[in-house]
This record gives C-alpha cells, structure tokens and sequence, in this order.
C-alpha cells in the first residue's frame, strides 16, 4: 500500500475519533452540568397503586437528557384483601344452600367459609334495610335447645333483635359466624340459659342483654367488642369466669353487678390498658373478684 493511501485512511481515523471525542466530551460535560431544568427532557415515572397481590410504586422523575435519577420511585407494600358481603352458596343442581363465603373484592380470594345452621322451627325472621335478616320476637318457641339459622328466604341472619329470646326457656342457644349485632334484652331473663356461643363476629351486645340469665356460668366475649353496657350481664348469679378482649375501652354502670359466683375477671391486654378502660361505678358490685387478671400482670378492683 502506498503512502498516499495510508496518510488518507490515517486521516480519516484521525478526524472520526476527533469527532467521537467531541460528541462523547459533550456528552460528558452535558451529563456533568446539565440543570434538568428542560422539561421536555424531563420524564415521569408514574405511580403505580399497591393492589392484595402486587407492591406498588411512588412517582418518580428521570432526565432523559442525562440519565439522572430526580426522585427515585420507592415500593408500596401489598394492601389488605378487601372483604365481601356474605355470598350464599347455592347447590347448583337444588334449591340447597351449600355454605356462605366472603371474598376479596379485587382478587376473588376466598376469605372466609362458613357451613349453614340450620335454624329451630317457629322461629321468625325479618328483612333488614340492608337486605340481610333479622331474628324477631314473635312466635319464639321455649325447647332447650335452639339453633338460630343462618341463611332465611336467601337472606344472611346478622341480628338478634330486642327482647327475641327475653324469658325463654332454653338450656343452650347456637348462633351463627354471621351475627353482628345482638339488641337490647335479647336474652333478657333466660333462667335456665347454661350455654351460649358469642361468635367473634358481633361487634355490638346492648343494654340488659344477658340480664339475670342466672344459670350461665362462663362466656367469650368476641374479639371485636369495644363496650359492655350497662347490666349486660346484672344478676348472672351462676357466672363463675369471664374474659374481656383487649379492644374493649368501656365498662357501663351494673354491667356485673350481683354476679355473686364471678370470682375469675380475664382481661387479655396489659395492665396499662386496662387502667385506660373507662369504668363507670357500679360496674362489679357485690362481685367477688378482687382482681382483674391481665397478660402482665394483676389490678386489684376493689
């Protein structure tokens, strides 16, 4: 190859990395300097929502110019499944019901199952303003052994009304995991009571609920009671143990008053939350427990 050809093709390789040498310098010093202040070479990086299966994402912002990083997009943790109403299973090939279940709302995930109870006969329902049911008063039959129904006329039983089992007879009641909420009186004066399940499900028991129901000797309280009104339970006479949740922050005038057996009293937070209870007089009169019994410790009541 002649000298001439060679000095030609040594320029060319001269002036292209002179070339590249600028572009990438500039580029560099761009990078090195840049403002971001453009904002046309501003790019954001959008939020992205958490959902029950996926982490999310905040905003974030990038120079599209320099590369930069602006605000980093950080993670979002999962959210909770979000809880359904109660959905009736229905037998597909019958007019049975099979169960009920709760979903989430966005992912579809069974949350909670429960089997039907298959109710006492003579006992009456009625439609709530929401479209579950209640159960009422009239026609309430005295047998030892009732068993509250689930599901009525395809609708889910959520209430016990006021006053529907006052003065009854039975030895044992069975509720559903579907009540919310037992009214006031609901079993006011049930002497022969000595069984009764609260399902962690109610949220709510009203004034004199249990009131003189002088053979029961131990009951749950569920996990989501925040109050005991007042004379829930007056003259529980037989009631020998009780165990109040943690979330509970109010204790109504006469709520244990005369339970004369009650020397057990379980509160399943500490003693600090205990002190944080609102306790209005009167509420352990004439009980012989001296001492409540927390998870830390002992608070003398008397």
């Amino acid at each position: 190859m002649d000298s001439t050809v060679k000095q030609a093709k040594f320029i060319v390789i001269l002036v292209v990395s002179i070339i590249f040498a600028i572009v990438v310098g500039g580029v560099i010093v761009s990078k090195i300097t840049c403002k971001h202040d453009n904002e046309y070479e501003i790019k954001i990086l959008e939020y992205k929502a958490p959902t029950c299966q996926k982490k999310g994402l905040t905003s974030g912002k990038k120079c599209t110019y320099c590369g930069k990083t602006l605000v980093r997009q950080e993670k979002i943790d999962k959210i909770p499944c979000k809880e359904s109403d109660w959905i009736i299973d229905k037998h597909p090939s019958s007019a049975e019901y099979e169960g009920i279940h709760k979903e989430c709302t966005m992912c579809g995930k069974v949350l909670k199952k429960e089997e039907v109870i298959i109710g006492t006969k003579g006992l009456n329902y009625s439609q709530n303003y929401d479209g579950t049911c209640c159960l009422f008063n009239d026609g309430i039959v005295d047998v030892e052994n009732i068993a509250i129904s689930t599901i009525y006329n395809e609708m889910v039983v959520t209430v016990i009304e006021y006053q529907a089992f006052s003065n009854n007879k039975a030895l044992s009641i069975v509720m559903p995991n579907t009540i919310v909420r037992i009214e006031s009186r609901a079993f006011y004066k049930c002497k022969n009571l000595t069984e009764i399940n609260i399902p962690n499900s109610v949220v709510s028991i009203g004034q004199y609920a249990f009131y003189e129901c002088e053979s029961l000797k131990t009951i749950d309280l569920p996990e989501n009671l925040t109050k005991i009104e007042q004379s829930t339970f007056y003259k529980c006479t037989s009631l020998e143990s009780i165990t109040i949740p943690k979330n509970v922050k109010e204790i109504e005038y006469s709520a244990f008053a005369y339970c004369q057996s009650l020397i057990t009293i379980e509160y399943e937070g500490t003693v600090e939350q205990w002190n944080e209870i609102s306790l209005d007089s009167g509420w352990n009169q004439s009980v012989p427990a001296t001492q409540v019994v927390c998870v830390d410790g002992t608070v003398s009541i008397k």
